[in-house]
């Protein structure tokens, strides 16, 4: 189903089983066809006339207004659990006066915007072809499907490394981020991916900035284990490489936000985690009838490691001096007991 017209002023549900493509400028660009200009960035000043007759496809917008939701489920309202595919060849934006920025009070800007929901079933594809919120931002987003692609135009192909700079929405002439919205959620058994072109991970190294989404929080796999996240960009207050520590979701080598593994200190932020020694010593006779077994267990930091989120340690136990004492009868001629 192709659907051209269309603005959410209010709460609105589209239910179905079949593909649907959200027409616009995006459309009749085909796979095989080579960019000659980078796409570019909506504009908020663009008069919202999304009634008109005959409006052209260039110039077709989804516009959500705040406090309203589109929920949108290729389900048939879970008849068919495989889901459909939904794919945006347009701009999607917040029908609002709030900036597309990345700012620390992006949270409280953006609650209360537009928001959209997303069922697409275990193998129903999302594809954002075109900006989301680049002109003003959404609310929360929230999506679950087979797959979800975002930063990229083919309209069924994926970049590899080959893919000409034209064909994703980040300009690296002039950097900035092409998802714009509140809180993000995404759920998916396939790939969840925003790209950027291929060259320009080893770019925001260099300064230590990362662009892509653009968002208060992002989680993922609350419903599942995805096959793999690739994402870059601005979470809350900052676009460093150790923003990559801020994702909520299950953790794994493939889950990758801003060129680093998802929760992992040492990838984030090139901080080793050390080596623990503990050396216990204990001179004193037990307090309050604790002997030195219970005070190992109590003080020990050795054993289970990954259960209490201690760093893999070494354990020396030097004991007690009665311990180490020789037990040696009354005169004897042992020189250990002489020295002791």
């Amino acid at each position: 189903q192709e659907i051209g017209n269309f603005e959410v002023g209010g709460t609105a549900r589209l239910t179905t089983s079949d593909n649907l493509i959200f027409v616009g400028r995006m459309t009749s660009l085909t796979d095989d066809v080579v960019p000659a200009d980078a796409t570019p960035r909506p504009v908020s000043e663009l008069a919202r006339n999304q009634g008109d007759l005959d409006i052209a496809d260039e110039d077709l917008r989804l516009f959500i207004t705040s406090g309203e939701s589109l929920i949108i489920d290729t389900t048939g309202g879970r008849e068919t659990p495989t889901g459909a595919n939904i794919r945006f060849d347009r701009p999607v934006d917040g029908a609002n006066t709030v900036l597309a920025r990345g700012a620390p009070s992006i949270g409280s800007e953006r609650g209360g915007l537009g928001d959209l929901t997303i069922t697409g079933g275990t193998t129903g594809e999302v594809r954002f072809r075109d900006f989301v919120g680049a002109a003003n931002p959404l609310g929360d987003v929230d999506i679950n499907a087979g797959s979800i692609f975002s930063g990229f135009t083919f309209a069924k192909d994926t970049p590899d490394q080959f893919t000409v700079n034209n064909r994703f929405l980040f300009d690296r002439t002039m950097p900035n981020d092409f998802f714009f919205a509140d809180d993000v959620r995404v759920n998916a058994p396939g790939r969840i991916e925003f790209l950027t072109p291929p060259g320009t991970v080893e770019e925001f190294i260099l300064d230590d900035l990362y662009f892509g989404v653009n968002v208060t929080t992002f989680s993922f796999g609350d419903l599942g284990r995805p096959a793999t996240i690739q994402a870059f960009g601005f979470i809350g207050r900052d676009r460093t490489r150790a923003i990559g520590l801020l994702p909520v979701g299950p953790r794994g080598s493939t889950f990758q936000f801003n060129d680093c593994v998802i929760g992992d200190v040492a990838d984030c932020t090139n901080i080793p985690i050390p080596n623990v020694i503990n050396n216990v010593l204990i001179a004193a006779p037990p307090l309050l009838g604790i002997d030195t077994e219970d005070l190992l267990e109590l003080f020990g930091s050795f054993g289970n490691e990954e259960l209490w989120g201690v760093p893999q340690s070494y354990y020396s136990d030097l004991g007690t001096e009665a311990e180490n004492k020789p037990d040696c009868p009354e005169g004897s001629e042992d020189p250990a007991c002489k020295e002791s």
